[in-house]
C-alpha cells in the first residue's frame, strides 16, 4: 500500500549501496505489494538510481511483488538508472509472483547501459514501456537502439521482461491497486495475451501474468455483444494454467471467451479447472454464441490454500481464454 509522490533522491555517496531509491527485504517475513511511485528523480548517486534486490525475501511459502514506477527520471547515477535481481535463497521451496512495471521512463546521461536485469522467477514479469534514454554525450537514441541497449544487461534465466515502445495507461490507479466493483474486491484480472487495459466495469485487466504454458493469440476484429472488444481480441491457448496467491475465502471468478479463430462448431473443446475441479467442461465457444462474439461464464471457488489454482485443459484443438478478473466474495 506504499504511493511514494514526487520524490527526489540525489547524491548518495556515502554508505553501500549508494542509490536513491533501494528496496532490499532482509528475509522471508517481508513482502514488497502494492507499491507505487509517482514521478521519482533520480540524480548522481553513486549507485543505482532505484534499486530492487530480493534474494532473501522467498521462504517455503509463495510470495507476490506489485510495484508500479511512473515517470522516472534518472540523471547521471553511475550504475544503472534501474536495477533489479533475484536469485533463490539456497534451501527455500517458495515461488515469486507479481509484476514489476515501469511507465515512461526518462534515463539519461548513465555510465554504461541504463537497465540492470536477473530474475530466475518465472511467474515474476517485468515491464517497461515508452522509455527515452540519453546516452552520456547528449544524444537521446531511438526505440530499436535503447531496445538492444536495454537487453544487453538482461540476464533471465526463466522470468520474463517485456520492453514496449508505448502503451495506454492510467496515471492515476492501474493493474497493481485492486479496482472496486459493487460492494466486493477484485484481487485479480488479467487480459490475457494483451496489454493492459481499463474496462468499462472499472477494472483494470493486467498483461498477462501468473500463468505457466501456452501460447498467446491476437486478432483486430470487432466482438460482439460487448463494449470491451480489446479483452476478447487476444488469447492465452493450448494447455496452461495460472496460479493466484490469495487470502483463504470464497471468489467470484468472471471468465471472457470468444471464438476468433474456428468458423464452426465442433472445432474446438475444452475444460476449464478451478482447484482441481471441472467448473466448465466440454466447452464450444462457437456452438454457444457463434464467431466474435463474447461469452461470459461466472463461477464461485472456494480457496484453503492460498493460491487459487487454474487449469485449461484441451479436449480438441486447444483450451482458450480471453482474460477473467476474480473478486472476493
Amino acid at each position: 500500500g506504499l504511493q511514494l509522490d514526487n520524490l527526489y533522491a540525489g547524491y548518495s555517496d556515502g554508505t553501500s549501496p549508494w542509490c536513491g531509491i533501494n528496496f532490499e527485504p532482509n528475509n522471508a517475513q517481508s513482502e514488497i505489494k502494492n507499491v507505487r511511485i509517482n514521478n521519482p528523480r533520480t540524480e548522481s548517486n553513486q549507485g543505482n538510481g532505484i534499486q530492487i534486490g530480493t534474494r532473501h525475501i522467498l521462504g517455503n511459502s509463495n510470495k507476490q511483488l506489485d510495484i508500479t514506477i511512473v515517470n522516472h527520471v534518472d540523471i547521471s547515477s553511475t550504475r544503472y538508472p534501474f536495477k533489479f535481481s533475484h536469485s533463490t535463497t539456497d534451501g527455500t521451496s517458495g515461488k515469486l509472483y507479481g509484476l514489476i512495471k515501469i511507465v515512461n521512463p526518462t534515463w539519461h546521461k548513465f555510465l554504461d547501459r541504463p537497465l540492470w536485469m536477473s530474475n530466475n522467477q518465472a511467474n515474476l514479469k517485468v515491464e517497461i514501456s515508452s522509455p527515452e534514454v540519453m546516452l552520456a554525450n547528449g544524444s537521446i537514441i531511438s526505440f530499436r537502439d535503447a531496445y538492444d541497449l536495454m537487453m544487453r544487461n538482461v540476464k533471465l534465466g526463466i522470468g520474463t521482461i517485456s520492453i514496449l515502445e508505448a502503451i495506454s495507461i492510467t496515471t492515476e490507479n492501474d493493474s497493481t491497486v485492486p479496482q472496486p466493483e459493487s460492494n466486493s474486491q477484485v484481487v485479480f484480472a488479467v487480459n490475457a495475451g494483451g496489454l493492459s487495459f481499463t474496462a468499462s466495469n472499472g477494472i483494470t485487466y493486467r498483461s498477462d501474468i501468473n500463468f505457466s504454458g501456452g501460447s498467446i493469440f491476437r486478432k483486430t476484429n470487432s466482438i460482439n455483444n460487448t463494449s470491451n472488444d480489446i479483452l476478447y481480441q487476444s488469447e492465452r491457448f493450448g494447455n496452461f494454467s495460472y496460479d493466484i496467491p490469495v487470502s483463504d475465502g470464497t471468489y467470484e471468478i468472471t471468465f471472457r471467451f470468444a471464438e476468433i479463430f474456428h468458423q464452426s462448431s465442433g472445432k474446438r473443446r475444452f475444460d476449464v479447472l478451478a482447484e482441481n475441479s471441472a467448473v466448465i467442461s466440454d466447452l464450444d465457444i462457437y456452438s454457444q454464441v457463434g464467431m466474435n462474439s463474447a461469452h461470459d461464464v461466472v463461477k464461485t471457488i472456494a480457496v484453503s490454500d492460498g493460491i487459487l489454482n487454474l487449469d485449461f485443459r484441451t479436449d480438441i484443438d486447444n483450451a482458450k481464454i480471453s482474460a477473467f478478473h476474480v473478486i472476493r466474495k
